[in-house]
């Protein structure tokens, strides 16, 4: 799926409720004005290296209740705006706080609801929590 020749109205997009079961690095090319991006709902099991490239004005990305297992370092990679990353409601295993560190702009990881120690849900909690 190639979303490059979709007439851009606004700077968001949502792909909710699908079935879309896999991000490739080609989907969001020619989008770079994106702002938002809700994907949530979907069967997405696997995130391409690179599929976020390009997308540098990107604050708000809504992944959740899908079938994430792992989120690496690079997962995000190139996202200089982003400060908010929805990841609730999956099926992650793996991934630390450290995997975001290089993502500047974040304020907030939301990873409840996922395979994941509580201990270390606690450390997003601590490190990427929404202020009121």
């Amino acid at each position: 799926m190639f979303l490059s020749n979709m007439k851009k109205v606004h700077d968001s997009l949502d792909l909710s409720s699908n079935n879309i079961g896999c991000i490739s690095n080609k989907l969001f090319i020619g989008l770079a004005s994106l702002s938002h991006i809700k994907l949530g709902n979907n069967q997405i099991s696997a995130i391409e290296s690179k599929s976020f490239d390009g997308l540098s004005q990107l604050h708000t990305i809504d992944l959740i209740n899908n079938n994430l297992k792992t989120i690496d370092s690079d997962t995000f990679s190139g996202l200089s705006s982003i400060s908010v990353i929805h990841l609730e409601h999956n099926k992650i295993t793996k991934t630390t706080p450290s995997d975001f560190e290089n993502l500047k702009s974040l304020d907030y990881v939301g990873v409840e609801g996922n395979e994941l120690p509580s201990e270390l849900v606690e450390q997003f909690n601590r490190k990427y929590a929404l202020q009121f």
